[in-house]
């Protein structure tokens, strides 16, 4: 059995390959490469750092079916990609809800910031994907409330300094790399491919990087004695 810094270094690994590759014109043999190093991504972060939660595995879960999803070209497979990360980032919700602070929720000025951007966001995205498709404009603008949710959760949780710069930082960054994603392919929907691919790798990076920041700062969230939070114990 391979040790967790082996897995975690095979997941650095592919998450480059599959950045690198998200960059490329999507030929025949671009699109089989990446039928392997993006559909292994989140088995091989589950295998590296174990969920210990069966809210934070429907995380995992949902994230992978989501990446396969959105592996296919339409819009049908932008729905299913969308539906299956809103199921990721409930599931993340549910897993942080325990150890979650109601007085850092309420004071704390990145959730406020989050929440004031989202409120102006979240319309726009869901009108750029009306545009796109009007299957979507409700879908897009529920899931921009779903993952800053997520990403403001994860800034209030009350445990110790590691767990909570971890999970804060991977909320932060998931959030940075949807809005890119919306942005390349709903906003700038369109416009030649060739002038937008670079936005494909800052997607990849930053989506690679915080599913390994959530998965770290989940597990030692959930590592401790009896699920309790610092202030409980």
């Amino acid at each position: 059995m391979r040790s967790p810094r082996a897995l975690l270094g095979g997941y650095a690994a592919l998450a480059v390959a599959d950045t690198w590759l998200a960059g490329l014109a999507p030929t025949p043999g671009v699109r089989l490469a990446r039928a392997v190093t993006k559909t292994a991504l989140m088995p091989v972060l589950a295998a590296a750092v174990p969920p210990r939660s069966p809210a934070a595995a429907v995380g995992l879960a949902g994230s992978w079916a989501g990446d396969v999803a959105l592996m296919v070209d339409g819009p049908r497979a932008f729905r299913a990609g969308v539906a299956s990360f809103a199921v990721a980032h409930g599931g993340y919700v549910a897993a942080l809800a325990p150890h979650v602070s109601r007085d850092r929720l309420r004071a704390s000025r990145r959730v406020r910031l989050m929440a004031g951007s989202t409120l102006a966001s979240a319309p726009l995205m869901g009108l750029a994907a009306h545009r796109v498709d009007p299957r979507l404009g409700v879908p897009v603008t529920a899931y921009t409330l779903t993952v800053a949710s997520m990403a403001a959760v994860t800034q209030a949780v009350d445990a110790d300094p590691t767990s909570r710069r971890l999970l804060a930082a991977g909320g932060a960054v998931f959030l940075a790399s949807d809005t890119v994603l919306g942005t390349r392919d709903l906003v700038l929907a369109g416009r030649p491919d060739a002038s937008t691919r670079w936005m494909e790798r800052v997607v990849m990076a930053t989506y690679t990087l915080a599913q390994v920041l959530l998965g770290l700062g989940f597990r030692r969230l959930e590592g401790s004695p009896r699920g309790q939070t610092p202030a409980a114990r």
